[in-house]
């Protein structure tokens, strides 16, 4: 797929799933992982936190269903950018901002 077509899916899922959180828009880029293979790194921007964590864990899987049906089978890698979001420091990281 070609990177219009996975912003599309992409930001599709997301301003569904988290329109209540203030969903305003994603940023997705193609990096690479340790091991020199292509994944898709997504930050959605939100005026307020995603607090279920199990909602961002089924936005990953809801993403990569979608793009998988298209023969995309990169990982997806979900970050959350909030108001305050730099405030927690990396302290809580399994809860504020990674998701794959």
């Amino acid at each position: 797929m070609n990177m219009t077509q996975v912003k599309e899916v992409v930001t599709g899922v997301l301003s569904e799933r988290f329109a209540r959180n203030g969903y305003t828009s994603a940023d997705v880029k193609v990096e690479e992982d340790f091991d020199g293979e292509e994944i898709i790194r997504v930050t959605v921007h939100l005026a307020r936190p995603v607090e279920n964590i199990d909602e961002l864990y089924e936005s990953v899987g809801e993403i990569r269903e979608r793009l998988q049906q298209e023969g995309d089978k990169r990982f997806v890698f979900l970050n959350q950018d909030f108001p305050g979001a730099d405030d927690f420091g990396g302290e809580d990281e399994e809860f504020g901002h990674g998701m794959h």
